[in-house]
């Protein structure tokens, strides 16, 4: 999905070790893009920068770490092309409003979304309260929950079933 959509700019929300980081990274051609992840743990991002270190990527990322509600408030509309979720999962619902106010016929993919299906069911009646919106779960790995800007409401976003899922690896 990276390598289709070309972001310039990406959000993570939960860095965690900094192995989605890596593969977002790689898919996305750094010196291209800026990228900003975000875990309210200090522990995990010295874990994370570790990990940049040893792939030689520790200068394509910026490590925030703080709470995301607090980052998504500050962060001008529009921001983000990309946002990558895989944090806890009760808060997305609360960080949904501005998690739409920051990226803007963009992506936001949310993983894990078979494997805690019923923990997405508050954030999936959120997305579908929104014409404007468009939703698919991929059932790669735990799954991933796809959202972007339906097209039949705003004609300049590719609707998702237009994106190549045959970049997509197993």
């Amino acid at each position: 999905l990276v390598q289709e959509q070309r972001p310039r700019r990406i959000l993570e929300i939960g860095t965690s070790n900094a192995y989605s980081t890596l593969w977002l990274l790689r898919a996305a051609a750094t010196e291209n893009i800026h990228l900003d992840s975000l875990d309210h743990s200090p522990e995990k991002h010295q874990l994370a920068r570790r990990t940049l270190q040893l792939a030689g990527l520790e200068h394509a990322v910026q490590l925030h770490s703080t709470d995301a509600l607090q980052f998504l408030s500050q962060t001008p509309p529009n921001s983000y092309d990309f946002v990558f979720l895989d944090a806890d999962r009760s808060r997305y619902t609360l960080w949904w409003p501005e998690l739409r106010k920051v990226v803007k016929l963009g992506v936001i993919v949310c993983d894990n979304a078979v494997s805690h299906a019923a923990e997405f069911q508050p954030l999936l009646t959120l997305i579908d309260a929104e014409p404007a919106l468009q939703r698919a779960i991929l059932t790669i790995g735990k799954g991933q929950l796809l959202i972007r800007e339906n097209p039949a409401a705003t004609p300049d976003a590719t609707p998702l079933v237009q994106l190549q899922t045959s970049l997509i690896r197993r």
